[in-house]
């Protein structure tokens, strides 16, 4: 009876991932520290009709060796009336675990990039054509619109922020 129940959840937990359409909006640095890391470019733009991505170049001033250099929280936010506003998900993770585990399909995300593997020392880095895709969100995830802010703090300080706002709509 539990492998049947097991079953049952992981094909009602992929349809639903199947069934998700993620839009991106629109990606904004709110905030960096040029002490830590400078942005040389940060640009969104639309790919195509219907995917938006994100260029991004960046140098690190300081090596980033393990999880507790660098962390990255995510706050997801959900539009509702005339304001986003907070929900339960809320989450941090070191960068390094992020990349080694392929947590939320971070190595397709990157895939056009020069990031290659931690530890990143400094120096020159890019990512291009960075866009999330419906298969990294849990498929819980309601429709709506969202903003996932990001940020890449360093020793409990902020080093970068991002507003990243996309719509999670149902397949038809």
């Amino acid at each position: 009876m539990k492998f049947f129940t097991a079953i049952t959840i992981l094909l009602t937990c992929s349809l639903a991932q199947a069934t998700i359409i993620l839009k991106n909006e629109f990606a904004k640095l709110v905030e960096h520290d040029n002490s830590y890391i400078r942005i040389n470019s940060f640009k969104f733009y639309k790919k195509s009709r219907t995917l938006a991505a994100l260029n991004v170049t960046y140098t690190t001033l300081e090596d980033i060796n393990s999880d507790e250099d660098i962390k990255i929280t995510v706050a997801a936010l959900q539009f509702k009336g005339t304001e986003y506003k907070k929900t339960v998900i809320d989450f941090a993770i070191g960068i390094c675990t992020v990349y080694r585990a392929n947590k939320f399909d971070s190595l397709n995300l990157i895939k056009d990039s020069n990031l290659k593997e931690c530890p990143f020392p400094k120096g020159d880095y890019y990512i291009n054509d960075l866009a999330p895709t419906a298969d990294m969100l849990p498929p819980f995830f309601p429709e709506g619109k969202w903003m996932l802010d990001i940020a890449f703090t360093h020793k409990s300080r902020a080093v970068a922020r991002v507003h990243w706002m996309l719509q999670i709509m149902k397949k038809i």
